[in-house]
């Protein structure tokens, strides 16, 4: 068995090495603070199984010499050659320091591995790879190889080597399975001296959870790592003959043919019982599995690899982990209820070889896929849990260390004494990391698996550890001079605090919190340890004077005679940055902790406290504020914590409650937990043995690796879920044949989103022609143009974004200015599209439009996007979009449009047409801020768009100061020509104001940058350094103006944040109800709108304010937002329908995207579905929606009358001069929704009347031909909704059912809380098909 079991990094996941990194924030931009000149004079140490020198990872391209204080050599045997990035290697017991076994190469490069593009395995998961900090030096010592385990001898050799040799930090993830004495750990000793001479040592806590007391890095001068998740995880599905989708852990790279396989269950070798081959038991499987997909009633390895020897196509098992993992075929593991799921299909068929096709069961394993987990970070399973133990008296033990699968004590003592100091000290992504391997070792370990690859994909606390080591190496970096315990106390009196309901084990899991690196750079305060209280700690545990040698090379030390071994006081002695203490079981506690701390932050400044404490315990803190005048000044408190006793009940072996303590100057907050606990001795095991797949020690994450801003235009179409794999339903040959007819300013056709490289020529049903005048060449990407203006040359930007959001070529390295280099792309990047320029500067004409329809439809379009629209909604007849579009869908042709960004305002939507597909703006999970720092040493948040860099250092800060012309008022709001540059240039300008003329005004000016009042809740480019402050924010910087003479800042680069609470309605997005047609519900969807990455023209202006300064910046990618960015989103997710589905109507794409959007949450959007329409786009469910609501135009007829509209009106509308209303047809708003078959219901009833309202509806199966769909309702008190009937039977696929939707209520009441939200699904277990319900009353614009 290999020591290192390594997964797939895939395009299908776009996983990138970065993730981690980028998840705590170390992203690769100016605004993280560095020190380039002293990060290549940091030498890391890599006690692990060596590296593989030729890895890009470790090139030495761009390096100098190795620093002077490198003493060291490259003694790495045979056929190991180092350079100016591994500066030496030394070898124990090996032939060569080269990595065989990958584990060391993985963790070396995760710590501190270079920068390298396009890092891939076999092509997959294609991107940046990365280590903290890339310029510093490796040592590589290697200390294990393969099974032989990695020996105490040649451990404690490494730790004297890198000593002497100079390195600063060691990373070292090798670990036992359990805690053993001091005197007895040889990482421990070897890391005691090394910090004697200051160097920090970083281990992994171990791979032994999740049971309590499992830790085994617990001396209190190792940083001991703990493992936590990242926002990125991995997963695969199965898809059953009966339609269904099962989920479950697998990192699988393998691409099955189309279709289902046979899948096997209980067939096995007669020489073994039927229980051994339902388990898939070692030789049990025999050639009857052969092409086969193979279920495992098992969760052991053992059974992949039998079904892997026995020739089986994949293997479905049992899982007992909670990660992927990777294996030598395709395999999923499955928890327990989707495997109850497998179990129940098997027993619904037949699977003897006679029976007929359609009744074997049989299935497919798809590629794996990706998803953004918002409940990161958290513990995982098999990371080592405190709290820990030391065990002076051990018997002694084969000392061999492992990688992968800890060791078993052949011995253990009958009990322990614990020591009283808290283990794990902090927790760091170890789960699903992608990083640098060995070429040589196997990717699963696995005989027969003869693959080879330079990155792989594996998880553990050996993951997590180098991770702490590169942060550390970067602290390192800015502060050289700090000792170990200063370092390590800075990354975890930093650390994010974690969540006890995510992580039961508390402070016991992860320790201090999750790593912050960026955060720790600049701690205010830390503490700082003496060897002098390791030798008091040594001598409080009752370790002779022998053993005391053994740890700290000091013979001639011995404990004063009257120390004894007093665990009520064990910790006080040792100034560590958390406070733990064990205590007995039902009696009342007072413990006291002394600590110091020492000042690295302001010179002048005061920290009070902040305590938060649970009811099991109170806490003192005596002083209370900590005052120091000068760095490096050192302050001791006391704290006392005091509580009633922990009884003895439960049926946890430890029970223990949480505190916190923070020290606060305004500006750091430096925090440490307090744990107080007991332990029931009894009960916890004396080894703890855990199985193998707990000890797999490699891991993988790959991050998105990005500039300052880290954005990438794929990030709205990952967020929707259209990434770019194989995973996804794709029709290539389609793809581009599907024409898009963008109406907007036209597009930049030299831009590299609209290359036509590798496309053949136009899809022969085009009949359209290159009418782009002046300037303007067409290619087999930008196949037509036409304009009434002098040339279809995009001057303003917004039609290249909009374009290219929705159907732009894959570009790699798009950036702004350096900034948020990445992918561009829109949803279908082969798709064609036809170019209509409407627009010039900002003005769009009636007369342009519909001769723009016209054409359009006469070229042979298949959709149109525009992004156009008025102020507020106009009568259908007068609205030249809501004409055109009827036309175009006449011809099967959807039209996408913008909802408008009159919002925050009811009534404000003016895309209302039934047959337009209103599109509503929402943020995604990507979003953009900007800092600026204070002279105080405040940092303030806003919102901007700034690549601007500014010097470093502060700049004066002006306030009130202007014109003598201009009241004093006006000076303060920066009315226009209120400033003087004779006062404000060469400044930052604070302006009182939320208008953007305040930023044309310091812009005339000559300021050098602007702060002033937020009146938008998203980030913009300016044309200077500009930020905009919420009030609280705003209200802190005028209090700095007024509390000095000489305020001084500096505005930082902007940055971007996972926000975990999108998607939510941005507050422009146009809202409903609808004015015109008040019972057809707009907006329909919501799609992605904020901070859009997307091409645009280099001639156009960058910002919409007046360029008075000069500044000619221009770009050919930009960053917008508004509801004409999420209309493209829609567009392009319309055109990947039309590629998978070239025969449905407009009304079927536009049914399925609506009928499976992701619902949203009111909570968040108050104006409800008038917010959001029907809910958020999700392309890749669209694909596949089962039933579709298929709207005819005799129903847009009825619609017509209905609304009280006259022959001629409809006649502009229809172009149908001959159709007139039934005499009887009357204006009657009750039945207005029931003729128009939508997806969504709607209907606005008189205030304070009773309602009983029906609507009828169609539905078209486009989903498995023999199916049944129940429907499932969810609705409020206020209402009661009825179905008939509540089931649809299907024998064939087209066919139509019908159903009738009855909604009674006692009536609403006035005001805009006067909305009633309910929804109907009909599913059929594969397929979910949801409307809304949307009752309001008449008054709920008043």
């Amino acid at each position: 068995m290999k020591v290192v079991v390594s997964v797939f990094p895939s395009k299908t996941l776009q996983l990138q090495t970065t993730r981690s990194w980028d998840f705590m924030g170390l992203v690769e931009s100016d605004e993280v603070p560095r020190n380039l000149t002293t990060e290549s004079n940091v030498i890391l140490g890599a006690l692990d199984t060596g590296v593989w020198p030729e890895l890009p990872s470790f090139s030495d391209d761009g390096l100098g010499p190795p620093p002077k204080k490198w003493k060291g050599a490259c003694k790495g045997g045979k056929n190991f050659t180092c350079n100016n990035k591994v500066i030496g290697a030394s070898i124990f017991a090996f032939e060569s320091a080269r990595d065989v076994d990958g584990h060391g190469s993985h963790t070396t490069s995760t710590a501190a591995g270079r920068h390298v593009d396009h890092a891939s395995f076999y092509g997959l998961a294609e991107g940046v790879a990365r280590g903290a900090v890339p310029s510093a030096r490796i040592a590589v010592y290697k200390v294990c190889e393969g099974q032989s385990g990695c020996e105490d001898s040649n451990i404690l050799a490494a730790f004297d080597e890198s000593i002497a040799d100079g390195v600063d930090i060691i990373t070292i993830s090798i670990g036992l399975q359990s805690a053993i004495s001091f005197s007895e750990d040889s990482i421990a000793i070897g890391a005691y001296h090394a910090a004697q001479k200051g160097i920090l040592t970083v281990n992994a806590a171990g791979n032994s959870g999740n049971a309590s007391v499992s830790i085994s890095s617990v001396a209190p001068w190792l940083f001991s790592v703990a493992a936590g998740s990242s926002d990125r995880r991995i997963r695969d599905k199965v898809v059953l003959g009966n339609g269904k989708t099962l989920v479950g852990y697998s990192i699988n790279p393998f691409k099955l043919k189309k279709g289902l396989f046979p899948l096997v269950f209980g067939v096995g070798s007669s020489q073994c019982s039927k229980d051994d081959i339902k388990l898939c038991a070692a030789d049990c499987l025999d050639d009857n599995v052969k092409g086969k997909i193979v279920v495992c009633d098992a969760s052991e390895d053992i059974a992949i690899r039998e079904g892997f020897r026995a020739g089986a196509l994949g293997i479905l098992a049992k899982a007992s982990i909670e990660y992927a993992q990777l294996f030598p075929l395709p395999a999923i593991k499955l928890e327990s209820d989707e495997f109850e799921e497998l179990l129940s299909y098997l027993n619904s068929t037949k699977y003897d070889t006679h029976s007929a096709p359609f009744i074997n069961p049989k299935a497919n394993i798809l590629k794996s896929f990706s998803f953004n987990d918002t409940s990161a970070p958290y513990v995982i399973k098999f990371s080592s849990r405190g709290p820990n133990r030391i065990t002076p008296d051990i018997l002694k033990v084969n000392l061999k260390h492992n990688l992968a699968f800890p060791f078993s004590p052949s011995n253990s003592s009958k009990s322990f004494a614990p020591t009283i100091l808290l283990q794990p000290d902090i927790t760091a992504p170890g789960v699903e990391i992608i990083a640098a391997y060995s070429p040589l070792a196997s990717p699963t370990g696995i005989d027969g698996d003869d693959r080879s690859a330079n990155y792989t994909i594996i998880s553990g606390t050996s993951m997590s550890c180098p991770h702490v080591a590169g942060a550390s190496v970067y602290i390192k970096s800015l502060h050289p001079d700090w000792s170990p315990s200063a370092i390590k106390s800075a990354l975890m009196t930093t650390a994010r605090p974690m969540s006890p309901s995510k992580n039961p084990d508390a402070e016991f899991a992860y320790g201090s919190g999750h790593l912050d690196p960026v955060k720790a750079a600049n701690p205010g305060l830390i503490y700082e340890t003496l060897e002098d209280e390791y030798l008091t700690l040594f001598c409080k545990l009752g370790l002779s004077k022998e053993q005391i040698s053994l740890i700290t090379g000091n013979k001639s030390f011995s404990c004063p005679k009257i120390s004894t071994r007093n665990k009520s006081s064990l910790p006080i002695d040792v100034n560590y940055p958390s406070l733990s203490a064990m205590v007995d079981i039902g009696k009342p506690f007072n413990v006291k902790f002394s600590r110091t701390v020492t000042n690295v932050g302001d010179a002048n400044s005061t920290y009070t406290v902040e305590v938060e404490s649970p009811k099991e315990f109170t806490v003192t803190v005596n002083p209370t504020s900590l005052s120091f005048t000068s760095l490096n000044e050192k302050k001791s408190f006391d704290v006392t914590v005091a509580g009633k006793g922990f009884s003895d009940e439960g049926s946890s072996s430890v029970v223990s409650a949480s505190g916190s303590l923070v020290w606060s100057n305004g500006q750091h907050n430096v925090r440490s937990p307090i744990v107080v606990y007991i332990v029931y001795m009894g009960s916890i095991s004396e080894e703890h043995v855990v199985t193998s797949e707990y000890h797999i020690d490699i891991l993988q994450q790959v991050l998105e690796g990005s500039k300052t801003l880290q954005l990438q235009t794929t990030r709205s179409w990952d967020f929707l879920g259209l990434v770019e794999s194989d995973v996804i339903p794709r029709n290539l040959t389609t793809e581009s044949n599907v024409i898009l007819g963008a109406f907007d300013t036209g597009v930049w056709p030299e831009s590299p989103s609209f290359s036509d490289d590798g496309f053949g020529p136009p899809p022969k049903k085009w009949k359209g022609a290159c009418k782009g005048g002046n300037d303007f060449k067409c290619n087999n990407k930008v196949i037509g143009a036409s304009t009434t203006f002098d040339s279809a040359r995009d001057d303003n930007g917004h039609g290249s974004h909009t374009a290219s959001t929705a159907a732009g070529r894959h570009v790699d390295h798009a950036n702004f200015y350096g900034l948020a280099e990445g992918i561009a792309r829109g949803a279908v990047p082969s798709a064609r599209i036809a170019v209509y320029k409407v627009c010039g500067g900002e003005s769009c004409s009636d007369s342009d439009i519909l001769t723009a329809f016209d054409e359009a439809i006469a070229d042979g379009v298949d959709l149109i996007t525009i992004s156009i629209g008025s102020t507020n909604a106009i009568s259908l007849y007068e609205d030249s979009i809501a004409i055109g579009a009827y036309h175009a869908a006449q011809k099967g042709i959807l039209t996408v449009n913008s909802a408008g960004n009159s919002g925050n305002t009811s009534s404000s939507v003016a895309s209302v047409a039934p047959w337009l597909f209103s599109v509503a703006a929402a943020s995604s999970d990507r979003r953009i801020r900007d800092k600026v720092v204070l002279g105080n040493g405040k940092t303030l948040l806003g919102y901007s768009i700034n690549p601007l860099k500014s010097e470093k250092g502060l700049f004066p800060l002006v306030f009130g100061v202007g014109s003598s012309q201009c009241s004093k008022e006006s000076i303060r709001n920066c009315s226009s020509g209120c400033l003087d540059e004779e006062f404000v240039k060469g400044k930052i300008v604070v302006c009182d104001n939320s208008y953007d003329s305040v930023i044309d005004e310091a812009l005339r000016a000559g300021a050098l940058g602007v702060l002033s009042r937020v009146a938008i809740e998203f980030a913009q480019f300016y044309p200077l350094p500009a930020i905009r402050l919420e009030p609280n924010e705003f209200e802190e910087l005028l209090s700095y103006l007024n509390s000095t003479k000489n305020p001084k800042a500096n505005i930082l680069k902007s940055f971007s944040f996972n926000d975990t609470s999108a998607p939510y309605v941005i507050y422009f997005s146009s809202r409903g109800p609808n004015i015109i047609a008040s019972d057809i519900l707009k907006p329909d969807i919501t799609a992605p709108g904020v901070e859009i990455i997307a091409a645009f023209s280099p001639l156009a202006s960058l910002s919409s304010l007046d360029d008075t300064g000069g500044n000619e910046m221009s770009a050919n990618f930009s960053i917008l937002s508004g509801t004409s960015m999420s209309c493209p989103h829609v567009a392009g997710a319309s055109v990947y329908l039309k590629s998978l589905h070239p025969d449905w109507s407009p009304s079927a794409i536009k049914s399925a995207l609506m009928t499976t959007a992701c619902p949203m949450s009111p909570s968040k959007n108050q104006d409800a579905e008038f917010a959001y329409g029907s809910g958020h786009l999700d392309p890749v469910k669209a694909a596949n929606p089962g039933l579709v609501y298929e709207t005819l135009e005799d129903e847009y007829l009825t619609f017509f009358c209905k609304l009280g509209l006259s022959k001629d009106q409809i006649a502009l509308i229809t172009g149908n001069k001959s159709f007139s209303c039934p005499e009887n047809s009357t204006r009657n708003q009750s039945s207005l929704p029931n003729d128009v078959n939508y997806p969504s219901l709607s209907a606005m009833v008189d205030v304070g009347t009773p309602f009983n309202v029906k609507f009828s509806r169609t539905v078209t199966n486009v989903g498995v031909a023999n199916s049944t769909y129940t429907v499932k309702v969810e609705s409020p008190k206020e209402v009661m909704v009825t179905v008939k009937p509540s089931t649809l039977s299907f024998t064939s696929l087209n066919e139509k059912k019908s159903f009738d939707v009855t909604v009674v209520g006692k009536g609403l009441s006035k005001g805009p809380s006067s909305i009633i939200s309910a929804s109907l699904v009909w599913s059929d277990g594969q397929h979910s098909v949801r409307s809304p319900i949307v009752i309001y009353s008449n008054s709920f614009a008043l």
